[in-house]
């Protein structure tokens, strides 16, 4: 005898409509309809509920094993898509993860500092001189630290710096000046073609103007 037969057979047994049962198992009485006619079977979890309900066991009502067959297909059809979802959801946190990360170096890039040639009018004195444009051959900027690498005039033993700025603009002056003259009483040191500027000083910076010799 297969499932619908016994399903029905037992219902009729204790007593109970298509409807009754129905209610039981919160399904429609249509639903029992189909299960007894085998149309189709219910899934694992209800057949316990049927098997409460009509007071049989679960091994009366699978035997038929064409219904533990389909069953097992149905049990292993729902593995495989489960492993499929779970292939998605891996695939979709994946990307984004990827998106965040690829977001976050976007603005971080974006939110790099804007470093700017400025040409300004300047009164060379006979102590010191502002830096030529020419002067200036690669600006740098990593972590607040600046770099500036430059040729001048073998006669100008030292260079220095004078750097200001403001914090809540976000804005920094930077003038480059070579000179002859050891007291000049600025940040100055022997040069080597290279001088570096620490911008730890400000909290917040967006434009870096450097200055030359208009």
């Amino acid at each position: 005898m297969d499932f619908g037969k016994i399903l029905k057979e037992k219902r009729h047994q204790a007593g109970i409509t298509q409807e009754e049962l129905g209610k039981r198992l919160n399904v429609s009485r249509s639903a029992i309809s189909n299960w007894e006619i085998g149309r189709n079977y219910p899934d694992i979890h209800t057949l316990v509920e049927i098997s409460t309900s009509l007071g049989v066991s679960l091994d009366e009502l699978l035997e038929n094993s064409t219904m533990t067959e389909t069953m097992i297909d149905t049990t292993k059809e729902m593995a495989v898509n489960q492993k499929k979802k779970r292939g998605k959801l891996f695939f979709v946190v994946a990307l984004c993860s990827i998106v965040s990360v690829m977001s976050l170096l976007f603005f971080s890039f974006s939110k790099q500092p804007t470093i700017v040639l400025n040409a300004v009018e300047y009164a060379d004195s006979e102590e010191v001189a502002l830096f030529n444009k020419e002067d200036i051959k690669d600006i740098t900027l990593k972590d607040k630290k600046m770099t500036v690498l430059f040729t001048i005039p073998k006669d100008s033993e030292y260079v220095g710096y004078y750097v200001d700025g403001s914090n809540q603009k976000g804005f920094v002056n930077l003038d480059l000046y070579k000179t002859a003259d050891s007291d000049v009483n600025q940040r100055k040191l022997v040069h080597d073609g290279l001088i570096e500027v620490d911008l730890d000083m400000f909290t917040k910076v967006n434009k870096i103007s450097v200055n030359y010799k208009k």
